[in-house]
């Protein structure tokens, strides 16, 4: 295992709903990117793999477990809010994926840490593979047996409910509203989650120091 690289896996709500802040959802994304692209300039040592998911009800994975160093940002061609909210058909897909590929990877190269954060503004209404069993007990595997980390963020939903329906601690969870500022917090949120879970993984810290660090960012988002 290698900890001084990190998974970081997004799966991100595209659907109409999301489309008054397609703007501030594309420029929070890249200002996340280049906060980690950031950190491996300062810390050359640390690398991170980035895994970009958009959802409604398609599946677009944008980046396929790509070395940071070679993400490019996302435009408006890569993000178009349209249509319902399959969220557990991405979850299942992406968690499917990079556990799979994980799997047929040498042991030395295997990430210390696997970062999953899941944002949508809705319910879920249209998945058609996954159901919410199947889900929380995916998640459950991983979190259990290889210590992956989820956090959910929610916004016009109950997100109590739906993180215990998935099986993630509700203290990893946040709730924002559906505005501009709420948006900006999330991302800003996100890129201080990566960047502790990343430093704190590189000095091998435990994976209650990171959900530690990560209850911390997620209280400043604003709901």
């Amino acid at each position: 295992m290698n900890n001084n690289l990190t998974e970081l896996v997004y799966i991100i709500d595209m659907s109409g709903s999301m489309a008054s802040l397609t703007n501030d959802t594309i420029g929070g994304y890249n200002r996340l990117l280049e906060e980690q692209r950031k950190l491996n300039r300062e810390n050359p040592s640390l690398k991170a793999n980035v895994t970009t998911v958009f959802f409604d009800d398609r599946y677009i994975m944008i980046h396929d477990r790509e070395d940071l160093d070679n993400v490019k940002d996302i435009t408006d061609n890569d993000y178009k809010p349209l249509g319902m909210t399959s969220m557990l058909d991405a979850i299942g897909k992406t968690v499917a994926s990079v556990g799979w590929k994980l799997a047929e990877t040498p042991e030395p190269e295997r990430p210390g840490l696997v970062s999953v954060t899941i944002i949508t503004d809705g319910y879920e209404n249209n998945s058609k593979e996954y159901n919410w069993t199947q889900i929380r007990e995916m998640i459950k595997e991983q979190k259990e047996k290889y210590s992956w980390l989820f956090t959910f963020i929610g916004a016009n939903i109950d997100v109590e409910k739906t993180t215990y329906d998935l099986g993630i601690d509700k203290c990893m969870s946040a709730t924002f509203s559906s505005t501009s500022d709420s948006i900006g917090t999330v991302y800003t949120a996100m890129a201080s989650t990566a960047t502790a879970a990343r430093n704190i993984t590189a000095t091998s810290g435990s994976i209650s120091d990171v959900k530690i660090a990560t209850m911390a960012a997620l209280d400043s988002i604003v709901s």
